[in-house]
Parts: C-alpha cells; sequence; structure tokens
C-alpha cells in the first residue's frame, strides 16, 4: 500500500505472508526537504517465528526467536549555517535475521543498492555482528573542516567490547601557504571511547605538518614534509596494573615524495577517435619514523590505542594512463566538440622495508601503525589485517611487499574491467586477486562477472549477476556466488520482475546452503524514484 502523505513525504507499506513462518509487516518512509535533503527509514517486523524453533533444533540458528525485527535507515540533511548532517541506522532483533531474510520483498538484498544510490552509503554484509548506528555533522570553514558526531555499535554476539565513540571530534587545517613555497596543514581529533567491558578512556591527537614543493628544472617533482605526532590519553576502567591513567608522547616524522609526469600525444587516423593522450608518472615516497620509547608498548597503552612503530620505507609506483579524444558533432558556430575518456588507467607499485632489512633473523616482527593512521605489515602476505601492536613470528627478513598491479580499462561507458593482483616475492605466487568485468546496455540490461582470491589462492570465489531487461516493463534477474575451493554453490537466486508505473510484482527463487524459497512479492510504489 502506497500512500502519498505530501508533495516530499511518502510511505509504502509491505505485507509478507511466509508460508512456513507467518505474517511480516513491512514499512518504508522517505522524504525530501531539499536538492541535498533527504532521508528513508525502513522497517520489517515478524510477529511470530513459526519455524524458529526448527530451524534451531536442526542447528541453522544461535537459538530459538520469536518475535523478530529490522529497522534501518538514512539521511542526509542541510543545516542553517552550512552544517551537514548525515544520519545511518542500523538494528536488528538478533544475529541470524539478516542470513534468512535479506531476500524478502524489502530486504538488505534490495536494501544496500538502494542507500549507496541515493546516499552514497552502503549497509554493512548480513555477516556483520556489530551494527554500525552514527550521527555525523559536518562543516566546511573555508580553510578548515569540522567534523562531530556519535558512532554507536549494536552487537549481535553480545560481547559488550565493541569500541563506541561518544562523541568524536575533527578538526582539520587545509594546507595553506605560509610564506614562499611552504605549506602548513594540520589533522586534530578527540574520542572518547566507551564500552560496557574492558577499559574506556579519551584520546586527543594532533598532527600539524609543514611541507615544501619545489620543481626541479621543470621537471622533477619533490614535497618534504615533516610533522608531529602529538597524542593525550586518559582511562577508565583500566585492565592492567602496567598502564598508567594518563599519558602522552611526541613522535615526529618526515616523508619525501618525489615524482615526474611524461605525456605523449598520439594522432590517431579514425571519425571519432582524434587523439590518444599517453602519461606516464614514476614516483618514489619515503617514509620515516623514529623508534618511540615513551607510552608505545601494549602493556602500557590502553587497548583503543595502537602503538606507533618505527618506520624507514620505501614505496616505488608507476602510474599509466591513456586518454581518449573522441569527435562529437559541430558547434552552434561550426567548431569541433570532443569529449574525454580516460579509458586505461594501469598502476604498479611495491614498497621496501629498510627496517625489516636490517632486522635479525632471531628477533620477532612488530606490526603497528604510522603517525598518518597507516597500518604497517612488514614482509606479510595477504590482506594486511594483522592487529596493530602485535609481535609476529621470528624468522628470515622479509622487507618486500607484494608486488601490486591494477588496472582499470574503459573503452565505452557500456563496458568495464578492472583487475588487481599481489604477487609474493617469498612465494613466488599471486597472494591476492581480483577481476570484474562488466557490462550494461542503454536500455537498462547489464551483466557482471567477478574472481577474487586471498591467502595464496586458499580462497576463491566466483560471482555471477545478471539483469535482463526483456522490454520496459518485464526483467530477467539472475545471482550466483560459487566457492571453487570447494565446488560449492553459496547462492543461486532466479528472479522475474514485472513493473508498471506504480507498482510491480516479482518472483523469485532462492537457494542456498541451508534453505530453499520461492517467494512471490507485490510491491506498490510512488511514482519514480528520489
Amino acid at each position: 500500500f502506497f500512500w502519498a502523505i505530501s508533495d516530499n513525504l511518502d510511505a509504502t507499506f509491505y505485507q509478507s505472508l511466509l508460508s512456513k513462518r507467518g505474517y511480516m509487516q513491512g514499512a518504508e518512509f522517505r522524504y525530501v526537504s531539499g536538492p541535498n535533503s533527504k532521508g528513508a527509514v525502513m522497517a520489517d517486523y515478524l510477529f511470530k517465528d513459526m519455524l524458529s524453533e526448527e530451524e534451531f533444533k536442526a542447528g541453522r540458528i544461535s537459538e530459538p526467536y520469536t518475535d523478530r525485527y529490522y529497522v534501518r535507515g538514512k539521511a542526509n540533511q542541510d543545516l542553517p549555517k552550512g552544517y551537514v548532517l548525515k544520519v545511518d541506522l542500523d538494528w536488528v532483533s538478533d544475529k541470524d535475521y539478516l542470513k534468512e531474510f535479506r531476500s524478502v520483498a524489502n530486504g538488505l538484498d534490495r536494501n544496500r543498492p538502494y542507500f549507496l544510490s541515493e546516499f552514497g552509503r552502503d549497509l554493512d554484509d548480513e555477516t556483520v555482528l556489530d551494527r554500525r548506528n552514527t550521527a555525523i555533522l559536518t562543516r566546511s570553514f573555508g580553510n578548515y573542516n569540522f567534523t562531530g558526531g556519535f558512532q554507536y555499535f549494536q552487537e549481535l554476539d553480545k560481547t559488550d567490547d565493541a569500541l563506541n565513540q561518544l562523541p568524536y571530534i575533527r578538526f582539520d587545517g587545509i594546507k595553506y601557504e605560509l610564506g614562499k613555497n611552504f605549506f602548513f596543514n594540520w589533522i586534530s581529533s578527540y574520542n572518547y571511547y566507551y564500552r560496557k567491558k574492558l577499559d574506556r578512556g579519551q584520546f586527543l591527537e594532533l598532527n600539524p605538518t609543514i611541507s615544501y614543493p619545489y620543481k626541479f628544472l621543470n621537471v622533477l617533482n619533490t614535497d618534504t614534509s615533516v610533522g608531529v605526532n602529538q597524542s593525550f590519553f586518559q582511562v577508565e576502567n583500566k585492565i592492567g596494573n602496567t598502564v598508567e591513567d594518563w599519558g602522552a608522547r611526541t613522535v615526529p616524522y618526515l616523508k619525501l615524495d618525489f615524482s615526474t609526469d611524461i605525456q605523449r600525444v598520439f594522432d590517431v587516423s579514425d571519425k571519432a577517435l582524434r587523439k590518444i593522450k599517453h602519461s606516464i608518472r614514476p614516483q618514489v615516497v619515503y617514509d620515516f619514523t623514529p623508534e618511540v620509547t615513551n607510552y608505545n608498548t601494549v602493556a602500557s597503552l590502553p587497548t583503543f590505542i595502537s602503538p606507533l612503530i618505527k618506520t624507514n620505507t620505501i614505496t616505488y609506483t608507476l602510474n599509466n594512463t591513456l586518454t581518449a579524444k573522441n569527435f562529437i558533432g559541430k558547434g552552434k558556430e561550426g567548431e569541433d566538440l570532443h569529449s574525454y575518456l580516460d579509458f586505461v588507467y594501469f598502476k604498479v607499485y611495491q614498497t621496501y622495508d629498510l627496517n625489516e632489512a636490517a632486522r635479525d633473523e632471531k628477533t620477532p616482527r612488530i606490526f603497528g601503525t604510522t603517525p598518518t593512521g597507516t597500518t604497517i605489515v612488514p614482509g606479510i602476505t595477504g590482506t594486511g589485517t594483522t592487529i596493530p601492536g602485535t609481535i609476529g613470528t621470528a624468522g628470515s627478513p622479509r622487507p618486500f611487499s607484494n608486488l601490486t598491479a591494477e588496472i582499470e580499462f574503459i573503452p565505452s561507458p557500456f563496458f568495464r574491467l578492472r583487475s588487481s593482483a599481489g604477487w609474493s616475492p617469498y612465494e613466488n605466487q599471486f597472494d591476492t586477486q581480483s577481476h570484474m568485468l562488466s557490462l550494461n546496455t542503454p536500455g537498462g540490461s547489464w551483466a557482471s562477472v567477478e574472481y577474487y582470491t586471498v591467502n595464496l589462492n586458499q580462497n576463491r570465489q566466483l560471482n555471477t549477476s545478471l539483469s535482463w531487461k526483456i522490454n520496459p516493463t518485464w526483467a530477467v534477474n539472475f545471482l550466483n556466488r560459487y566457492s571453487i575451493d570447494q565446488n560449492l554453490n553459496y547462492e543461486t537466486s532466479v528472479g522475474l520482475a514485472y513493473t508498471h508505473q506504480c507498482w510491480g510484482i516479482k518472483a523469485t527463487y532462492l537457494d542456498t546452503l541451508d534453505n530453499k524459497q520461492f517467494m512471490i512479492s507485490l510491491n506498490l510504489k510512488g511514482l519514480g524514484e528520489f
């Protein structure tokens, strides 16, 4: 049932009769109050789950449930004085709900692309047990940016150890010129970290930086940056005797950035494609942070602060871009009109860790973060998920990171190929890979194939999706998620949809590892989307 409450406010009510589970009522409220101000809140409520006991006994859910619900929403709202408010809501009755009901008429599978398209922010995956709820206020003051807000997690696993930020404040100074060729900027932040269990407290961080960009002989671009990370912390509910009630640390850092730009334009004998520009940018970046001695060990810090490790790294990068100049017609005065498209982007990069190269093989590796917040995982393969501040195993030094290559090929607005791969110099094989091919048509049909692998090809998955718009009213949808290593189809769904102005009907068959569903949903919606 669709209700146009006013010109800028509407509501849609969904009724779902699940043959084995019971009656589910859904509702969606949307508003628009300006060009950049809008919001949407959605809720579903299953009054009594008649299948819950059976699913629990079969071991498919964690516990038997009765009433079950899911509330989610987002809003972007312009406020007076140039402030902008963004709110995210994600609250669910239990840890199994999103896995079981993500494909209902207005479930997570439909919500995620909608929120991403309309608000630029996604909902977390159904497997995430800490559901994020935020309210963020921002404003730009010319050379300064302010951000403040709250972040609270609903912990579905009931561990009560998620770090909530109540509140967090950030105030940054955008880079501006101090004098001839000297520039100054800063980043400052304040957080009050709260959780029911473990330690909690306050953390204040200041990062002023002075930089000196210079171009030698109009060829070599250089940028020298010197900064300081100054932080203060105060702890409540301490979990160890080695952590003091408060502390402070001061850490300087240095960054040298060298690059140059090489370009050449090629004429092309084609009616549409007139020229191609090839741009090459080699770059070398050196980062240095001295060893930090005060308040910088796991034992001396509260658990909500990461140690800062000494860094001495060189990162070398090679960027390539191909840009097409296309003739698109004549202007009013008979002049040629052109469009430009970056149709190939290729990047290769690797980091060499000088500290890791000098490490004795009997000394364990140390993982941590830099003063600017970058996670450092020296000589390790994989995606770098090691917790900052932990101590790794001893062994031969591994100063080289993965050699990573990224390519994006977009020959037209209807074709896109993205690939990335990380080669481990120590395992002599690809550690990570990700490849995606997507096609779409002017009529609204699209298809995509994605292959990715992590952890030295131990986890390989192939995802395929398709939406074929037969005509303006009929469409066929297909989705498959397949594990190559386990030879298993995690999920397969096939749907047929009919849409006519303000209403539509959809039939979907869903097959997962532990469930098979056939659903028919009737949607009564407003004319158009915002």
